[in-house]
């Protein structure tokens, strides 16, 4: 063999275990339903709210719009302040929430299976959990669950089915509020290398360097999503083992296209 031939050989197979181990870029995701763009895309400059996903959005302005006040009341037809209007801390925390169901382009990566207009299990930080519950405590809900714990109106206006309690009253710790407020939309997750939280800035977000980490080889997440029972919005079950399964059938593959062309050559 020469060496001219056999440099050639170990850079396709030097080439060949890069492109199936390496990490690619993830894809953002939309959910499935009319408050949803069918993918991720750039807004204009009348997108005030949300603005870290102006970029590569999954909701239009005229939603994004709707958190970009000083005092929101609700969304559409749905009301946050059926118990008085939220202190404003716990208002930016309540917005960082919708802002992620809405707007993000990775909330779709967690969609039910069956239903994709809805997400299960989004990992968020402990902390952001702990430090939502700290800042709405003291304000009024009459819900614990704000996905099913309402009456409708006729005209779809939600509306109180017990009387108003402080958060603190009703819900435990900032785990309680994390998984219960949204069904189970969201996991409490103390792996601070996995989890979303919601503080953003208009010049990054956070979030795409976890979504990375947990979707970023072959499109799979490296750790198995835990299997709970959302509103706000169970996620896909892909494990480790099933993503290293395919990279290594790739590679089997890949080998067999090396050898042939190795023979076809010497």
């Amino acid at each position: 063999m020469s060496a001219v031939k056999f440099l050639t050989a170990l850079v396709l197979t030097v080439s060949l275990f890069h492109v199936v181990f390496s990490e690619h870029e993830v894809k953002g995701v939309c959910l499935g339903n009319e408050r949803h763009k069918a993918k991720p895309s750039p807004e204009d400059d009348s997108y005030k709210g949300c603005r870290v996903f102006k970029n590569s959005s999954c909701c239009m302005s005229d939603f994004a719009n709707q958190v970009a006040v000083p005092v929101v009341k609700g969304i559409g037809n749905f009301s946050w302040t059926l118990c008085g209007n939220l202190s404003r801390q716990c208002q930016e925390y309540m917005v960082g929430v919708e802002c992620f169901y809405s707007c993000s382009p990775y909330v779709g990566l967690w969609a039910k299976p069956k239903d994709k207009t809805g997400f299960e299990n989004a990992p968020v930080c402990s902390g952001y959990c702990n430090d939502w519950y700290e800042a709405c405590k003291d304000d009024f809900t009459c819900a614990k669950s704000w996905g099913s714990g309402f009456d409708y109106t006729s005209d779809g206006h939600n509306k109180c089915k017990r009387n108003c309690t402080t958060f603190k009253e009703t819900y435990i710790n900032g785990k309680d509020l994390c998984e219960s407020m949204w069904g189970s939309s969201f996991k409490y997750t103390e792996d601070q290398d996995r989890c979303l939280h919601f503080r953003y800035n208009a010049s990054h977000n956070p979030n795409k360097d976890v979504v990375q980490k947990i979707f970023g080889h072959s499109g799979s997440p490296t750790t198995t999503p835990a299997t709970q029972g959302s509103t706000l919005g169970s996620t896909q079950s892909s494990t480790t083992d099933g993503s290293q399964s395919t990279r290594l059938s790739s590679l089997l593959v890949g080998l067999v296209l090396v050898l042939s062309f190795l023979r076809f050559f010497f």
